[in-house]
């Protein structure tokens, strides 16, 4: 419990020192948050899917969980087209960064976002939402069991 509780911890400080707009994007500021990145930096589209090949998808949100936006119009539906990180599970809300080099919001509502992202193209209105378990987080769940 002690494990999970410091994983928190850190993630709200990541939150409070992200810049409200930076130089990154949205992939790199999530995964910066959900402490998989030192530094909140821009990380390409295209290559992505590697970073989230090897986290453990999971069917529905937790709290410090990436949410990713996939769109088969964009590197094959394999890189997300916007990320962000679930702050809280009920009312569903995530830390993300609009654009690159965008604003960042601390915790915004997963409709929200989830509804700007779908009516911008309509390309994107068939988007599939999937959530990761980041490694330090699922190490802590190997040993702890799940989330409580």
């Amino acid at each position: 419990m002690k494990a999970k509780t410091r994983f928190y911890r850190e993630m709200e400080g990541k939150i409070k020192s992200v810049e409200s707009s930076g130089t990154s994007n949205s992939l790199g500021t999530a995964l910066y948050v959900a402490l998989e990145r030192t530094k909140d930096e821009f990380v390409q589209r295209y290559g992505s899917e590697e970073v989230l090949e090897g986290l453990q998808e999971s069917e529905k949100p937790e709290r410090g969980y990436l949410v990713g936006w996939f769109s088969k119009h964009i590197a094959e539906g394999k890189a997300p087209f916007h990320a962000g990180v679930v702050t809280h599970v009920n009312p569903l809300q995530v830390a993300e960064r609009r654009r690159a080099q965008g604003d960042f919001s601390k915790s915004a509502s997963f409709d929200e976002v989830d509804s700007s992202i779908r009516n911008s193209e309509e390309y994107l209105k068939t988007m599939d939402v999937k959530y990761f378990v980041p490694s330090k987080l699922q190490k802590i769940l190997d040993r702890e069991g799940e989330l409580k």
